[in-house]
């Protein structure tokens, strides 16, 4: 696996179904900016994984109570969806 510089990667394989899963720890004094530079880091990991590896979609997870927080704005709680 290419080390994407991300806080964590995990790449799991089940019955011919690959995922990517980036795992982000939301440790930034504001969970917006947090949730921003993870998506769009969300955003490139996922165009090199369409070119490294076509076959795996990506996935971000974050901490529940960041989740809890981003809910609460309505525009980010879309992208969110």
């Amino acid at each position: 696996m290419v080390d994407l510089g991300v806080e964590r990667i995990i790449g799991v394989e089940k019955n011919n179904n690959k995922i990517a899963v980036e795992i982000k720890s939301f440790t930034s004094d504001s969970t917006i900016h947090a949730y921003y530079e993870a998506l769009g880091q969300y955003i490139f990991y996922s165009d090199l994984l369409d070119f490294k590896e076509s076959n795996r979609k990506l996935y971000l997870a974050i901490p529940e109570d960041a989740y809890k927080r981003l809910q609460k704005n309505d525009l980010i709680k879309l992208s969110l969806d």
